[in-house]
């Protein structure tokens, strides 16, 4: 299991009881497009230097985004990924923008 995955189970740890987690694609970056980048310029710098995981806990599908700070000390964002449909919800862009 990875460092980042072993520090949140520590840390968290009713998150991860008697759950069963399967990585989906270790190491796994996804790239964010130009729009992002230009509506959210402060957001895309700070996902953009963090270390992403997919991750299953229970069949739900989650990426783990980490970081350390200058004392090599580990944070992190667990965010849980869904499937939208943007049609039926009348969200504004930029909103679609971050859910995607």
């Amino acid at each position: 299991m990875n460092k980042e995955i072993e520090t949140l189970r520590k840390e968290i740890t009713w998150l991860f009881k008697d759950k069963q987690i399967e990585f989906i694609e270790p190491n796994y970056k996804k790239e964010l497009n130009e729009d992002f980048r230009n509506i959210f310029p402060n957001l895309y710098l700070l996902i953009s230097k963090a270390h992403q995981t997919d991750l299953k806990i229970n069949n739900e599908t989650f990426r783990l985004y980490t970081w350390k700070n200058k004392k090599r000390l580990s944070f992190g964002w667990l965010n849980k990924i869904d499937v939208f449909s943007f049609e039926l919800t009348g969200l504004l862009d930029e909103h679609k923008l971050l859910l995607e």
